[in-house]
């Protein structure tokens, strides 16, 4: 999946070379390693800590501690000791730091993470990425919990996971970004790796697996969740589907709900030159089962022109909107008001040409609780980037059809975009369809 040849895509996998140029500019010999904490946190939560090491099984290291530096004074440094040998192509853990003594504002801190490998003994400050800042993280210390309306749930539609893994991202584990979630006050989020890399071994992301042990897993982890008594959040599971559109050129489908895999590795970049849909919109839908649920997937995003030509990358138009099952749109959202602005622009568009679907929202994000490593350029280079990060892309359900009738809620239109939450004076949409179409307001 070498996609987005100038369009970013957290978190960042930097050990991945083409063969033919076995060159980057972001390689070193060292996993990836990073920290990442979320934007706000609920009166009541202790703040989460998401450390990462990645591909520690080509370049093993052992992580001695991580240290919270806070940069306000009067607040003391507070050390974890780890002392933990990795040697495994992932390992992670969530850490916890109490926040009853830490005042209820706005704070800012570093993690600095203590490593040594072959011997020799060094520092990494919230991340190693190469040619970055490594810049601090904010995060809210909430004297308020978070808003909500009664009757509603409110989650984030649109996120991947750790099962999320080729040649330019990955994602956070599962149950670490359901508490992550929780601490946030969210109730629920969707899970929505992409069906390309669910099909995928567990060791070789370029090499597909017949009997799909990798999706079953994912499945099955995300049912352990909602089962385990006590977890108030539900994970609502999904795979963010490759399809082809009239053209036949791949445009993604957000499929919610559990069920059989969808396979889609049009523009997975597994198989060079190979871009050919494995499915069409209307074929993926014709699959579902009907419990499950079928929306455009950011119809409102661009995408460079070199995924058109290497990818086989193209657009969602009118007539694509009209197969028969698709119940609606997700569109991106964070602080930036231009891609969300797109998106309600195109969903007013097209109920004002008769074409009646509903709108939700997801962040997309790869983790990306704080701000997010990109892979901006293949090979060449890494940027930051701080929106949208998981939370800020929210949208709100009726509880009365949540999770099991969650189909029937979108498809009827009970859905409401709030504004985002770090975002400032931006505007929300409620979508109130009645008999699937009716006037909108926004808040």
């Amino acid at each position: 999946m070498i996609h987005r040849f100038c369009q970013p895509v957290p978190y960042a996998e930097t050990h991945y070379v083409v063969r033919a140029v076995p060159v980057s500019r972001y390689h070193r010999r060292c996993p990836e390693i990073l920290a990442d904490i979320p934007r706000r946190v609920e009166p009541g939560f202790d703040l989460p800590v998401l450390l990462i090491v990645k591909d520690a099984h080509r370049f093993p290291v052992t992580i001695h501690s991580i240290t919270i530096q806070w940069q306000e004074s009067g607040l003391s440094p507070k050390e974890i000791t780890i002392e933990q040998k990795i040697d495994s192509p992932y390992w992670s853990k969530l850490f916890t730091i109490p926040t009853e003594k830490l005042p209820h504002k706005s704070l800012s801190l570093n993690v600095l993470i203590r490593v040594s490998q072959k011997g020799r003994e060094f520092f990494i400050r919230n991340d190693n990425y190469i040619g970055t800042s490594h810049t601090s993280f904010s995060v809210n210390i909430s004297e308020h919990p978070f808003p909500k309306l009664p009757g509603l749930v409110i989650g984030d539609l649109h996120v991947h996971t750790r099962y999320t893994d080729d040649q330019v991202e990955f994602g956070a584990p599962i149950f670490d970004t359901a508490r992550i979630a929780q601490a946030q006050g969210l109730d629920f989020f969707a899970a929505a790796d992409h069906s390309y890399n669910l099909d995928d071994t567990w060791d070789n992301y370029l090499k597909n697996d017949p009997h799909l042990h990798k999706y079953k897993a994912y499945a099955e982890e995300i049912d352990s969740w909602n089962r385990e008594p006590g977890n108030t959040l539900q994970i609502i599971p999904g795979i963010e589907v490759s399809a082809g559109n009239k053209h036949h050129r791949n445009v993604h489908l957000l499929v919610l709900g559990s069920g059989e895999f969808v396979s889609g590795k049009g523009d997975s970049a597994e198989t060079w030159f190979r871009t050919h849909p494995d499915l069409s919109i209307s074929q993926v839908i014709e699959k579902l089962e009907n419990h499950r649920i079928a929306l455009a997937a950011h119809p409102e995003m661009p995408f460079p022109i070199t995924e058109r030509w290497f990818l086989g990358r193209g657009i969602w138009e009118n007539r694509d909107f009209t197969n028969k099952g698709l119940i609606g749109l997700q569109v991106v959202r964070g602080t930036d008001q231009v891609p969300f602005q797109a998106g309600v622009n195109l969903w007013v568009k097209l109920l004002l040409q008769g074409i009646k679907v509903s709108i939700t929202a997801g962040s997309d994000a790869h983790g990306d609780f704080n701000r997010s490593v990109k892979v901006h350029i293949p090979m060449i280079r890494l940027v930051e980037s701080h929106h949208p990060v998981f939370g800020e892309a929210l949208t709100l359900l009726p509880i009365d059809n949540f999770p099991p009738a969650m189909r029937g809620g979108i498809k009827g239109g009970a859905t409401v975009i709030p504004p985002a939450i770090a975002g400032g004076n931006q505007r929300g949409v409620t979508c109130k369809l009645a008999n699937f179409f009716a006037p909108l307001r926004e808040n």
